[in-house]
Order: structure tokens, then sequence, then C-alpha cells
């Protein structure tokens, strides 16, 4: 079933705002290395999403393999995070208050 380019354009421009608002909520909560890293992140992601899948579109038996390997190794990068004490370090690097339990509820739960 293909996509219509009208759904195709709406799913990118709401994909767009959700980056947008993602990094000015984290830049006016805790300054730019959110903006830098989430948001540079993001639209790196977004940009390679817009020219290769959402242009041709592939079959969901050969995506879904390869996101679920993307979700389980961003849980294990996020588990070697918190056991070499990475959201301290950061915290202090930046000069953000955060918690190691902040951390983890951040990064773990809300950001994946």
């Amino acid at each position: 079933m293909e996509t219509t380019t009208l759904k195709k354009n709406l799913s990118a421009i709401v994909a767009m705002i959700f980056i947008v608002t993602v990094s000015s909520i984290g830049y006016i909560k805790i300054g730019w290395p959110p903006v830098i890293i989430v948001g540079g992140s993001g639209l790196i992601g977004w940009i390679f999403w817009y020219f290769t899948y959402l242009k041709k579109s592939v079959d969901p038996k050969v995506i879904l393999p390869l996101f679920v390997l993307t979700v389980v190794s961003l849980q294990i990068h996020m588990i070697e995070e918190y056991l070499t004490g990475f959201g301290p370090a950061v915290s202090r690097l930046f000069g953000i208050p955060w918690t190691e339990k902040g951390f983890v509820v951040v990064f773990t739960l809300i950001v994946r």
C-alpha cells in the first residue's frame, strides 16, 4: 500500500515540528547541550529519513527487524551510560543540575 504524497509531507512537517519543539524546550530548561545533541541528531535523522525511506517506503518485513535491533542497541547504550556514570559527568561538564535518577528517567524512559 503506497502512502499518499499529502500524508508523507504531513509526516515530515510533524516530525520537524517535534524536533524543533523538543529542542526549544530543552534549551529553555537546560541550555545549549540538548539543542546540539538532541536537535542536531534529530535533524540529521530527519534528513536521512526524508531523502530515503519517506521517498520510497520499504516493506515492513525488512524494516521491523532493523527497528527492533536499533531500539535494543539504544537500550544497551543507555545501560552503559548509566553504569559508567555518564549522567553525573555530563551534569558537571555542562553545569546542569541532573541527578542520576533524573538522567535515567529522561533518557531511558522519555526520549526512547
